[in-house]
């Protein structure tokens, strides 16, 4: 293809970079609906603060701001929704993408499962170091310790993970 002036090159050139640097899933994020019911609610362990949503959201690594990747373009956006309609496969969810096709994920019952939706589901791979982290988080909240310490733990391993 020959270009004829350098404004149409310059709008060429700037349309690739921004589409290879922030991804087609900027304009179109993929959205992950984390069912709300009852019986999805109770399914999900209750060690884990938040539930399921916060963890989906804790899973996303971060990037040297702090910043999760997914909140930082809008990749991915991790919301409550109404029930699911699989009641039967509880905790659901449900990730529809780009091409608007939806999937819906169901006995999502523990942070390796929900690693898993997030990576299939998303395309968001979150470290092993991270889930540790999570569980560590949960865990030392299951024991009546505070969240403060865990929250330190998850800084360190976040730095290990950026610096080492």
């Amino acid at each position: 293809m020959v270009f004829r002036s350098k404004r149409s090159t310059s709008f060429v050139l700037l349309s690739l970079i921004s589409t290879t640097c922030c991804g087609a899933l900027a304009l179109n994020p993929t959205k992950i609906q984390v069912c709300q019911n009852k019986g999805c609610v109770k399914s999900f362990p209750s060690k884990y603060d938040g539930g399921l949503v916060q963890t989906l959201k804790d899973l996303i690594p971060s990037t040297g701001t702090g910043i999760p990747v997914g909140e930082n373009d809008n990749s991915v956006i991790i919301e409550a929704s109404d029930c699911l309609s699989q009641c039967s496969n509880g905790p659901n969810v449900c990730c529809s993408g780009a091409a608007n096709e939806e999937r819906v994920f169901g006995k999502v019952d523990g942070i390796q499962m929900a690693a898993a939706v997030l990576e299939v589901g998303a395309d968001v791979d979150s470290p092993g170091v991270l889930m540790a982290a999570i569980e560590d988080m949960a865990m030392a909240c299951q024991c009546k310790l505070t969240c403060t310490i865990s929250y330190i733990i998850v800084t360190m391993y976040t730095y290990c993970i950026l610096n080492c």
